[in-house]
């Protein structure tokens, strides 16, 4: 049996790295004001005052993880 790696599911690390440099740019663009901090793998953290919101992307469905005071 094959090892269990991402490889070996067909998922190239580096192509993915590749995308994210190179899309990082563009990302950056569309940050507005209320979003605490910088581009980040999986999640984003926004202010809405008091509170600050977390939410995630993975592949097409957005999740929303919580919502703390900040």
């Amino acid at each position: 049996m094959d090892p269990l790696t991402y490889r070996a599911a067909g998922v190239d690390i580096r192509a993915g790295d590749e995308v994210v440099r190179r899309i990082g740019p563009l990302a950056a663009s569309t940050l507005r004001p209320e979003v605490l901090g910088g581009l980040g793998a999986f999640a984003a953290f926004c202010r809405n005052s008091p509170r600050a919101t977390a939410a995630s992307c993975a592949s097409i469905a957005p999740k929303y993880i919580a919502s703390v005071s900040a």
